[in-house]
């Protein structure tokens, strides 16, 4: 079943009309017709199961046929990103979202390859930020995740904070296989978690002290050296698995 995004405001009502920029996707490419049922999100996290009353190129209209309970999975995760090259940084996005993250905050850190302020990189933001939509409907969230503006890794130890961080993980290869796990008990208690991924090259060493100060773990994610993207991927999934499955304890 296809899956949309309204703003909050369209979504309280029993019959409105979906985004404009949807309509002539819903009646081309996935060819709905009157009848035919859809999910419908606010993006917060409220979600129904709605009809379709009306189809053309320029408007699709849907009356809502029952409203949905969204499970809460009880934590949220950022994921702090070193920014990396070109579609990589795209593809972070696109996973991240679908393994459920919460907001993600692009940092440039010492080993950054792409450089520039928050003012450069703010139509790459927008762009992210439509990524995660798409792959928000794609993966049937009841949200989308926020992307964050631009920040250097000494402003992202300070916003974490702000955002009522609790714990902060950061998977670094110079850490020992013996270090600390990535495992259920790390989580006990966590209900705001910060991971922070670096760039191509890794977090410098005197960047993992500024994060230890800040009060971040690091840990092991094996023996092997794993690409940015990859790190991030596996590291996300690791995290959503095993600060599920420590509050199931």
């Amino acid at each position: 079943m296809h899956s949309f995004f309204v703003s909050p405001q369209a979504m309280s009502g029993q019959s409105f009309m979906l985004d404009p920029k949807d309509a002539s996707h819903v009646s081309g490419p996935l060819r709905l017709v009157v009848g035919d049922r859809i999910l419908v999100n606010d993006g917060s996290g409220q979600r129904a199961l709605c009809e379709l009353t009306k189809v053309d190129k320029k408007q699709v209209r849907v009356a809502v046929t029952e409203r949905l309970v969204v499970p809460t999975k009880g934590f949220t995760v950022t994921l702090f990103q070193g920014l990396i090259k070109g579609s990589r940084m795209d593809l972070v996005i696109e996973k991240a979202t679908e393994l459920g993250v919460d907001a993600i905050v692009p940092i440039s850190t010492e080993r950054t390859v792409v450089k520039g302020d928050s003012t450069k990189f703010g139509k790459k933001v927008e762009r992210w930020q439509r990524l995660a939509e798409e792959a928000a409907k794609q993966s049937r969230r009841a949200d989308i995740p926020v992307i964050r503006p631009v920040m250097t890794l000494a402003l992202a130890c300070g916003a974490q904070s702000d955002l009522g961080l609790d714990k902060i993980i950061v998977p670094w290869e110079e850490e020992s296989v013996s270090g600390e796990p990535m495992a259920p008990p790390l989580f006990a208690g966590s209900a705001d978690i910060g991971l922070f991924i670096g760039p191509e090259g890794g977090f410098a060493e005197q960047e993992i002290d500024l994060l230890k100060d800040a009060g971040a773990t690091t840990v092991s994610l094996g023996p092997t050296i794993l690409r940015a993207e990859t790190a991030a991927i596996t590291s996300l999934a690791l995290v959503m698995s095993h600060a599920t499955a420590a509050r199931a304890v």
